[in-house]
C-alpha cells in the first residue's frame, strides 16, 4: 500500500477522502521512503507525522471535512449536538482520549508491536498527530515549518532516531523541549490546566492559573468577547499555580486553549467569567442520548425508558446521566418511571466514582451505590441499596488477555413485611486467549441466616476453526438456617431470586402460573436448564456443556449432584438478537424424553439479556 514510490490505493466513499488517502500514502515517500524510518521501533516517526501533515492538509484545503461526521445528516447534528466538532477533534483527539479516559492508553514512542490494537491508530496516528500540533501552535508555524524542512535536509537518505529530532527542533527554536520529547512522547502523563481565579486592575487582569496535570507544557489563554478570541497568550509551562498578568478589555471571560490546540484530558475547568458571582457555572445543557464532552456547558444527558414487569405493568420514564463516553471521576444515572400498574412511582439511581492508576497494582477501582424501588408482588413494594466496591487489578501489560477482577458489596432491602442485609463478595480471573479462552468466579455471600461459598469454572474449548464446546463447572456449599436460602441445582428463577440482584418479570410463581413469566431463568448456582427440585442445605456441584450444532441451535448436556441424588438432561438453546434473548428446550431428563404436548410451554425456559437504554424489559 505505501511502498516507496509505489502507491496501491483502492476505492474510497468520497473525493475528497479518497484525496486524503492518496495524500497520506504519498507522504510516506517522504517521512519514512526518504527519511528511512524504522516503523517497527518507532512507528510515530512515520505514521504519526505523516498523519499530521495530512491533517494540516486537509484543514487547509478543505476547512470543513469531517471524515465521520461528513455522511450524518446536519438535522442529526444538531440534534447531538455535533455540528461544530472539527475533524481534528472527532476522528484525531476522541481516539487518544477514549483511552486516556480510562487509563488505556500507551506512550507514543513505544515498538509497534507492544500496542494495543486501538492504540496503534489512537496512539501512533492520532496521538502523534494531535501533539505534533500542540508544539507547532505553541513555537508558530513559520519556526515549526522551519525545524521541519531542517530535519529533513539534515537527514534523508539516513536513519534518524527520536533523539535526532528532537535535536533539529531544540537547535531552530532555541527552546528547551523536554517536556514534549520527555513527557508528552515517552510517557502517557496528562496535560490539564484550569483557571482559578481573576482579579482586576486598572490596566490589567491578574489570571491565576494551576496546572492540574503532569506536563509541565505550555498554556495559552485568551479573552473571549462575543464568542471570539482576542490577543491570545502563549505561557511556558509550570508546576502549580502560577499568576499571569493579562491585558484588561471588555471580555465576556477569559479562556485557556481557545482554539483547542492544546490535547487537554480536561477541558471542563478551562473556562472563568470575568464578571457575575458563579463565575465557573456553566449552562446546563439537556442532551438526549449523548455527545462528545463540550467545555461550555454542563451537559445533561438523556434516553427514554419503557420497563415491564408484571406486578408495576409499564413503566415509563426517562434515564439522566453525565457520561456518554466512559471516564472516571464521579458519574451518575438517575432513573425516575411512572408505573401504570402501581400508579405509583418507581425508578432507580446510581452514583459511582471511578479511578484509574496505571502505576499501581489497583489498576482501577469503582465505589457505586445502586438504588432501586418496584414491586415484587401485588401491592407490594421494596426498595434496595447497594453500595459497592470494585477493583481491578494491574495488569502484566496492556496486551495481556488475563484479567484479574475484586468487589464486595453490601444488600439492604427493605420489603413491606421484612427488611434484610446480605454481604457479597467476589474474585473473578479470566484468560481471554483466542484460542480455549477460560475464566474462573469463586464468591462468598453472608445473611442472618446462612452463608455460602461456590467456585464456578467457564471453559470455551476450540474443537477447530468453527466448532466450539462452553464448559461450565459449578461446586457450592452452603450453611443455612431457612430452606430459602439452600443451594438450587436447576437455575434460578425469580422466587429463587432473594437479594432482589436480577431483573425478573415476575418473582412470585404461585400467583402467576398461568403466564409464561416464571419460565424465565438466570444461570445461577447448579444452572440446569432443565427443571428439578434438587436442593442442598449442605453442598452440591453441577457440570454442563454446549455445543453450537447448527448456526440456529445448541446441544447442550448438563448433570449434577447433591451427594445423594443425581441428576441430568440434554436439549437445545436458541439464542436471539445476538444472545440477548435465549430459550431453552428440554429434550431428555433423568425422567426420559420430554413430551411434546400442551405442557411444553411448561417446560421451555428463557432468558433475557437486554443491554440497551431504550428497552422494554429490565
Amino acid at each position: 500500500m505505501e511502498n516507496t514510490n509505489v502507491n496501491v490505493i483502492g476505492e474510497s466513499e468520497t473525493a475528497d477522502r479518497l484525496e486524503e488517502v492518496i495524500m497520506h500514502e504519498g507522504g510516506h515517500n517522504w517521512v519514512y521512503g526518504m527519511l528511512g524510518n524504522n516503523e517497527r521501533l518507532h512507528p510515530w516517526m512515520d505514521e504519526g507525522l505523516n498523519s499530521h501533515n495530512e491533517m494540516r492538509y486537509m484543514r487547509t484545503k478543505y476547512p470543513d471535512y469531517n471524515m465521520f461526521l461528513q455522511f450524518v445528516p446536519k438535522r442529526i447534528k444538531g440534534i447531538l449536538d455535533l455540528e461544530y466538532y472539527t475533524n481534528k477533534q472527532v476522528s484525531g483527539e476522541l481516539m487518544y482520549m477514549m483511552n486516556a479516559w480510562t487509563g488505556k492508553d500507551q506512550p507514543i514512542e513505544l515498538h509497534s508491536a507492544e500496542y494495543t490494537e486501538m492504540n496503534y491508530g489512537g496512539i501512533v496516528y492520532s496521538k502523534t498527530a494531535i501533539v505534533f500540533d500542540y508544539l507547532m501552535a505553541y513555537l508558530g508555524e513559520d519556526v515549526y515549518d522551519k525545524c521541519m524542512q531542517t530535519y529533513f535536509e539534515r537527514w534523508q537518505y539516513k536513519h534518524p532516531q527520536p533523539e535526532d529530532l528532537r535535536v533539529v527542533f531544540e537547535e531552530i527554536s532555541g527552546k528547551n523541549l523536554s517536556w514534549f520529547f520527555e513527557d508528552v512522547i515517552k510517557t502517557t502523563k496528562q496535560l490539564d490546566y484550569s483557571i482559578i481565579g481573576i482579579q482586576k486592575e486598572p490596566k490589567d487582569l491578574l489570571i491565576t492559573l494551576e496546572n492540574k496535570g503532569d506536563i509541565v507544557g505550555p498554556v495559552v489563554i485568551s479573552g473571549v468577547k462575543d464568542g471570539k478570541s482576542m490577543s491570545p497568550l502563549w505561557i511556558d509551562g509550570f508546576e502549580g499555580k502560577k499568576v499571569c498578568r493579562y491585558f484588561n478589555g471588555d471580555y465576556d471571560h477569559i479562556r485557556i486553549d481557545y482554539y483547542g490546540d492544546m490535547p487537554e484530558t480536561n477541558r471542563n475547568n478551562n473556562i472563568m467569567r470575568v464578571k457575575g458571582m458563579f463565575k465557573t457555572l456553566e449552562p446546563i445543557r439537556p442532551q438526549i442520548i449523548g455527545s462528545m464532552y463540550h467545555p461550555e456547558k454542563t451537559q445533561v444527558f438523556f434516553t427514554p425508558m419503557i420497563d415491564y414487569n408484571v406486578y408495576n405493568r409499564y413503566s415509563y420514564g426517562l434515564i439522566f446521566y453525565n457520561r456518554f463516553i466512559p471516564k472516571e471521576g464521579l458519574s451518575y444515572k438517575i432513573t425516575p418511571m411512572y408505573s401504570n400498574g402501581s400508579k405509583n412511582l418507581s425508578g432507580s439511581l446510581n452514583l459511582t466514582y471511578s479511578k484509574f492508576n496505571r502505576e499501581s497494582n489497583i489498576y482501577n477501582y469503582k465505589i457505586s451505590l445502586d438504588v432501586k424501588k418496584a414491586m415484587y408482588d401485588y401491592g407490594q413494594e421494596y426498595i434496595r441499596f447497594e453500595p459497592k466496591l470494585d477493583i481491578t487489578l494491574k495488569k502484566s501489560s496492556l496486551r495481556s488477555k488475563k484479567d484479574n477482577y475484586l468487589s464486595a458489596s453490601y444488600v439492604h432491602l427493605e420489603k413491606e413485611e421484612e427488611t434484610l442485609a446480605f454481604i457479597k463478595g467476589n474474585y473473578t480471573y479470566s484468560n481471554a486467549r483466542t484460542f480455549n479462552p477460560y475464566s474462573i468466579h469463586m464468591q462468598i455471600e453472608k445473611g442472618d441466616e446462612y452463608s455460602k461459598a461456590s467456585l464456578i469454572l467457564n471453559y470455551n474449548y476450540h474443537i477447530n476453526q468453527k466448532k466450539r464446546l462452553n464448559i461450565r463447572g459449578y461446586f457450592g456449599y452452603v450453611s443455612s438456617q431457612n430452606n430459602i436460602y439452600d443451594l438450587q441445582m436447576s437455575a434460578w428463577n425469580g422466587t429463587n431470586d432473594y437479594t432482589f440482584s436480577e431483573k425478573a418479570l415476575v418473582r412470585d410463581n404461585l400467583q402467576t402460573n398461568k403466564l409464561p413469566y416464571q419460565q424465565q431463568i438466570f444461570i445461577k448456582e447448579g444452572g440446569l436448564k432443565h427443571f428439578t427440585n434438587l436442593t442442598s442445605n449442605n453442598w452440591m456441584s453441577s457440570c454442563s456443556a454446549e455445543y453450537n450444532l447448527t448456526k440456529i441451535f445448541r446441544l447442550y448436556l448438563e448433570a449434577g449432584t447433591n451427594g445423594v441424588n443425581f441428576t441430568y438432561g440434554t436439549g437445545l438453546r436458541i439464542p436471539l438478537l445476538r444472545n440477548m434473548l435465549n430459550f431453552y428446550l428440554p429434550l431428555y431428563t433423568e425422567e426420559g424424553l420430554v413430551k411434546f404436548d400442551k405442557s411444553y410451554q411448561d417446560v421451555m425456559r428463557f432468558n433475557l439479556n437486554i443491554r440497551l437504554n431504550l428497552i422494554f424489559f429490565r
